[in-house]
This record gives C-alpha cells, structure tokens and sequence, in this order.
C-alpha cells in the first residue's frame, strides 16, 4: 500500500513537469497553469487596417493558441472610427481583456487607468523575458503614467528611426535630377526637386497638373511645417544660454528654429511645391493622389516602399519608385527625430481580465524566436514556403504582408528585417536594408519620452492649443504671416504654457539624472 502511494505521487510529481514544460514558448512555464486544463479566454479590442482576418492569419491564430493554450476572440472595429468605438466602450462597463491604445497621452488611456479600467502588468512584465529583450527601457517608463513603478501597459515597440520620403524615380530621370551617392539632399536640392515635379511636366502630359510634395493635414484638421529637423527641430533637447535647461523649439521664444521651418513650408506652399489639397485630405488621400501621379513624393518610411510599388502598379504600371533618406542640415548633417517613447501603440490589460498574467505571457510568446517567425513571416506551408533555409512567399503573403494582424501585435526593437517583407522585389531588398540603417543611424529621441505634463490638461491651455494650430494652418497656407508667430506664442505662455515648459524641464531633468 506505500508502495502504492508513492507511486502515485511521483507520477503526479512528473506529470506535473511534464505538464510545466509544454507551454506557451517557454519550456518551463506555460500561460495557462495547472490553476486551470483548458485554454484561456483572451478578448482583444484591437485597431487593424483591415478589420477582417486574412487566411494566414486565422492560421496563425490557430498556432498561437496550441502554443500557449489560449483562446483568442476579437473586436476590431473599422480603423477609421476606431477612436469613437474606442470611447463608447470605455463608457459602456463592458471591457475586453486587452485594449490597443495608440499613445500613453491619449485621454481616454490616462483616465482609464485614474478609473481603474486599465490595471498595472508589473510583476507580469518582470517575468516576460522577450519583452523586456525586445523593447527599449524607456518604452517601459512611459507606460508609468502613474510616475510610480507601475507599468500600464505591454508595449508594441518599433525600431526607432528618422523617416525620410519616397519620390517618382521615373519623374526625377525626366527632370534631370541626379540623387546623390548619399542618398541624401541638400534644403536647396530638395527645393529645386520639388520646384521642378511641380513645374517641368515629368509626367510628359504636356499639362501643368503636377505638384511635388503630398502633404496633408492631421486628424484634426491641422497642417504642420514638414522637414523640420533639416533646421534643427530634434524636439525636446538640451540648450544652454536660456532660461530652461531643456527646451523644443516649437516653444522657444529665443530661438528662429521654428519660424525657418514655418517660412520654409509657406514658400514651398505659396509656390505651388505642396499638394493645394493639403488642407482638405487626411494622409491615405494624400497616398491617393501619390499613387495617381498627382504629387511626386510622399513623406514615408523605406521599409514601405515595395507596399508603395505595388500600389502605384495598378495604377500606372510604368511608374518607378525610390527613396531618399532625408535632408541635410546647414551643416551637412542627417539628424532627425524619433518617437520618445520608442512605441508604435501598446496593449493594456482591464480589470476585466482574469488571468492578466497569461495575457503577458502571450505576447511574451510573440517575441520569442518562434513567436516572432510565426508573427512576422506567418505560417509555414500558408504564407510561405521554404527551400534550403530560404522563406518564399505564397500566392497568400501579400494580403497578410499588407493586412495581416500578426504583424501588428509585436515588434523586435533590434530587427529591421521586419520590413524587408518576403515579397520585396529582389531589386529593393539590398536598398531598402540601407535605407533603414540610415535611418537608425540618424535617429535622435526627444528627451520628453510621450511626457504629459498635468499642466497640459488645464482649460486655459487646452483651449489655446487651438488658436496655436489655427495659427500654424494658417501660416503653411500663406494667409497669416510668419511673424503671427510670436504674437501666438505669447499667448500660450500666458495661459499656461510657462508651467507646461516648468512641469517638462523638471521631468526631463528627473529622467537624465537617473542616467
């Protein structure tokens, strides 16, 4: 009868180990413990381009819920409307598990989290070894909305880097325009290229019906003073000589930073260089008329390119694509910013969710070496098949390439192959891996890290932030002169903006001296 019954317990004893080491990525601990056999429930209300799965997907999911024994459901409202359907669920008191915020700043996040709605995945985070691998440390502190330790959020990370712009290579060749060896222009080449998409004909319809850069405004309607870096716009930065120890020159009432990026954007409107449509489209219209042929180059991202390629395909088939790096200062450097925070958006955990420790367990999954292959190339033998080690895209890729929701759950900070996507034309793949490294080299953080001061959120300042984008609007467009600049800016000192800039300084200096 012992004999009996340490049998039994050392073949619970295995059992229980062997039940330990077949779980989500790790080998020694699954999302869904021995609290519970069967998959646990995940409801996720995600922003995707596409609010429907593509095939590669729904086989990706499958995987993903073998491998770390969960359940996965979705609302993915239409992207367009996401922010509405964000705040009537919100409001409602019916909450998801997990919740896609676009930005730590975003009202809707921070009250969520004063409300209890959104709760801290601390202690989770500390045991996700891939997320913390994968994402940037500061990615972490600017999900402590709280200025505590608690973190509010998983982050969807990014590579950080300075974008520049894709132009019609077929447009520059019949314009004479030679790109630099560097891939890189000057503020007078970059002028002269646009002046002559603009005014020369390159696409030989003998009309004037070109224009050279697709601007266009914001969510809300505001237009803004495009390749602000070419004249020292790094965000917030640390300056000497001047009242603040740190400063942004949108704010900086000693330095002509901001006007020159303003003068430069109004003489570039005046003169016909932007699209006249600016102030009336969003970005994917200004995409639009790019694809179309009305405008010759698009403010983007190199890893895009091939998306653009085969978008402008079906359009015009002739039209040939390149890109170009950025613009270089007075003094013949490439500098540009990059988000603060090092986030492309990120996941946050309600108090709904019953088992938040294997929600960040998945998406600790997604970063491991299997995870991140099944997220980023999808699924052997659906989105790709493989002949002596190399991955070759099926007749399926290009949707989930383009569409996919695996790609948009997780990204590696230090993998910029991501957007080498398998179907790159074999002629982009090698520039546009050197593009991204010059685009990481050139990056530069704003020292604010997606730092919302509390003075942000008083009314005074809240209401000027109006008049300050009415203002810039109408500046890029010519109607009000350059120098309504400073009239504004005075103004948004005194309701407010001196504390804003204290409240900054003070955070900025808190996180510099823990370095």
């Amino acid at each position: 009868m012992k004999i009996g019954k340490r049998f039994i317990s050392i073949s619970l004893v295995v059992f229980l180990l062997l039940g330990v080491m077949t779980g989500c990525g790790s080998k020694k601990e699954p999302v869904n413990s021995s609290k519970s056999t069967g998959p646990v429930p995940i409801k996720i209300f995600a922003n995707f381009t596409s609010a429907e799965q593509t095939k590669v997907d729904q086989a990706w999911q499958k995987k993903i819920e073998e491998a770390c024994n969960v359940k996965l459901s979705f609302e993915v409202p239409p992207s367009s409307g996401y922010g509405e359907r964000l705040q009537v669920m919100l409001a409602g008191g019916d909450y998801p598990d997990v919740v896609y915020f676009g930005s730590t700043t975003d009202k809707n996040f921070v009250n969520s989290v004063n409300n209890g709605i959104i709760v801290p995945v601390t202690k989770y985070i500390n045991d996700a070894p891939n997320l913390k691998k994968y994402s940037y440390d500061y990615s972490f502190d600017a999900l402590k909305v709280k200025e505590n330790d608690d973190i509010y959020g998983i982050p969807r990370t990014t590579v950080q880097r300075g974008d520049g712009f894709i132009i019609r290579k077929d447009w520059a060749d019949a314009v004479g325009f030679q790109i630099p060896s560097d891939n890189l222009l000057t503020i007078d080449q970059f002028r002269d290229l646009m002046t002559k998409f603009s005014k020369n004909d390159p696409d030989g319809n003998g009309k004037n019906d070109t224009y050279g850069f697709a601007t266009s405004a914001d969510g809300e309607g505001n237009l803004w003073p495009i390749m602000g870096y070419a004249f020292g716009d790094l965000g917030w930065q640390k300056v000497t000589g001047e009242k603040y120890e740190y400063m942004t020159p949108m704010y900086d009432k000693e330095s002509p930073v901001y006007k020159d990026e303003l003068q430069f954007t109004q003489d570039l409107y005046k003169n016909g260089l932007l699209d006249p449509n600016a102030p009336s489209i969003k970005h994917d219209a200004a995409k639009q008329r790019f694809f179309q042929g009305v405008t010759g180059a698009i403010g983007e991202f190199s890893g895009w390119i091939s998306q653009y390629v085969a978008q402008i395909a079906k359009v015009n088939p002739k039209a040939k694509l390149t890109y170009i790096s950025g613009l270089k200062n007075a003094e013949g450097k490439f500098q540009e910013t990059s988000f603060g925070t090092g986030l492309w958006g990120f996941w946050a955990v309600t108090s709904a969710a019953k088992r938040p420790d294997a929600i960040v367990k998945l998406f600790d999954y997604m970063l491991s070496d299997e995870g991140w292959s099944l997220c980023k190339d999808g699924v052997k033998g659906v989105s790709y098949t493989e002949e002596n080690g190399v991955k070759k895209p099926t007749a399926d890729y290009g949707d989930f390439a383009q569409n996919g929701w695996a790609r948009c759950f997780v990204r590696r900070n230090d993998d910029p192959s991501f957007f080498v996507a398998l179907d790159t034309p074999d002629e982009y793949k090698d520039p546009v891996t050197k593009w991204i490294d010059i685009a990481i080299k050139a990056k530069v953080v704003s020292l604010d890290f997606g730092y919302r001061p509390a003075a942000a959120d008083k009314p005074e300042l809240i209401d000027y932030g109006k008049a300050i984008n009415q203002t810039v609007s109408k500046i890029v467009t010519g109607a009000s002169p350059v120098s309504d600049w400073d009239k504004t800016l005075d103004g948004w000192y005194k309701a407010g903006g001196a504390e804003y800039v204290q409240q900054m300084n003070d955070y900025i200096k808190k996180t510099q001296d823990k370095k």
